[in-house]
């Protein structure tokens, strides 16, 4: 959002809170900007700021005003519009009106929810009363519109975060003096989904989640550990495919770019953390070691479940001395073997006719290759994110004579399958 503030902007649309049905919603304004503009109020319903709008959870957009409002120009100071929908009839009111004038003017329609809301958010905003009045009223009629995902346990499904996403949207209405309070009741109900769904639930959930939650003003902190108590448990459980531990990866750079290594060294481990959990962050390093020995019991693995936990640790800095030690050990051992192996089979394949055999054998070694870069790129933070293992390469500490015994066995394998 810029720095300048916004004075002023046209009316240009509306967020439909109930998309397929009746109901008010959030209007949408057009500043000198790209963005659309949101407006929030005080507890007397007066625009006292616009604010950006990206639409990034997909609310229903209406570009649908009366002929009286479209366009229409309004200040910081004026009372916000509020559209809605009764029945086939299209409307605007501004909060200035009455609650009396209101309904009267909907005649039979005046009777419905939707109008009997309004007309409750129109009076709270001139009768007077005392800040904290107008928030407990304020967050009571806010719960209880919302009373479908406030009450009782969150849900792992669609709907669920669909009616989530209203409440989010809901909640910037509520009077300035009540506002904070609903934004904590949906706060609350996040952290909840968090605890039960966060190590086992569908990831993008997860992800649309923490953005949620982020916006509605949690600290910077607390997201970090929510992820990192999500990633954690995750870890911890076998057989994860390597798909989801590369975008668990990815979610790990995005809210905890230095690894969950580095931010429990800094910070300790996450305040609420299970003592079944507490365990497994003590020792993160063989949570590494298990992957690194999973992937090499597995002869057609190219140990990217290991580079993806490493990532997710470590992010792109140095492992621990102890496991550095480890896997440096591991690619050093594994590398001087195929340098005999390679060195026995150049020759080989440079004197046998009867080459085919030896192909095979160079394919596999070639292949094993790979897996020892992947070993090496482990220890290398550097290479353990972005790298093309196409080829060996010597900064990795590869020996310059192996890299060229290696391009020569290469060399050699290609043009006898040619010959095939």
């Amino acid at each position: 959002m810029s720095g300048r503030q916004i004075k002023a902007a046209s009316l240009i649309g509306w967020i439909r809170l109930n998309p397929t049905g009746e109901g008010y919603g959030i209007p949408l304004f057009k500043g000198s900007g790209n963005a659309p503009l949101t407006p929030e109020t005080g507890g007397d319903l007066k625009i006292v700021r616009f604010t950006e709008f990206y639409n990034e959870d997909n609310y229903s957009i209406s570009s649908r005003l009366p002929s009286d409002h479209e366009r229409r120009r309004y200040r910081i100071g004026d009372c916000v519009p509020i559209p809605f929908i009764i029945g086939n009839l299209l409307r605007v009111v501004d909060a200035e009106s009455s609650s009396d004038a209101f309904i009267q003017s909907l005649g039979e329609l005046g009777t419905s929810k939707t109008a009997r809301s309004i007309a409750s958010i129109l009076q709270s905003a001139a009768d007077g009363s005392s800040s904290r009045s107008m928030a407990l009223r304020a967050t009571a009629r806010f719960k209880l519109e919302h009373d479908e995902v406030l009450s009782g346990d969150p849900a792992h499904s669609s709907y669920w975060m669909l009616r989530l996403s209203v409440a989010i949207a809901a909640s910037k209405l509520v009077s300035i003096d009540g506002r904070e309070d609903a934004r904590n009741l949906i706060l609350d109900k996040a952290r909840s989904w968090l605890e039960r769904f966060s190590g086992s639930g569908d990831l993008q959930m997860l992800q649309r989640l923490l953005r949620q939650v982020r916006d509605l003003g949690a600290e910077s902190r607390e997201i970090q550990n929510l992820v990192f108590t999500a990633i954690l448990r995750r870890l911890i459980t076998e057989n994860r495919p390597v798909g989801e531990l590369k975008r668990l990866s990815g979610l790990s750079r995005l809210w905890i770019p230095g690894g969950l290594f580095a931010h429990y060294v800094e910070h300790g481990p996450p305040t609420g953390l299970a003592q079944s959990d507490r365990e497994h962050v003590r020792d993160l390093a063989d949570i590494l070691r298990q992957a690194i020995d999973r992937d090499l019991s597995e002869p057609n693995s190219n140990l990217d479940r290991s580079l993806a936990v490493a990532a997710i640790l470590y992010a792109d800095r140095d492992l621990p001395s102890q496991l550095d030690d480890y896997v440096t050990h591991l690619a050093m051992s594994r590398n001087h073997e195929l340098q005999e192996r390679a060195a026995s089979l150049n020759r080989r394949l440079k004197t046998n006719p009867e080459h085919k055999v030896s192909v095979r054998e160079a394919e596999a070694l070639l292949r094993e290759n790979e897996r020892v870069i992947a070993i090496y790129r482990i220890a290398h933070g550097s290479f353990r994110i972005e790298f093309e293992a196409d080829r060996p390469d010597r900064r990795l500490g590869l020996a310059q004579g192996y890299v060229e015994l290696l391009e020569d066995v290469r060399r050699t394998t290609n043009r006898l399958r040619r010959k095939r």
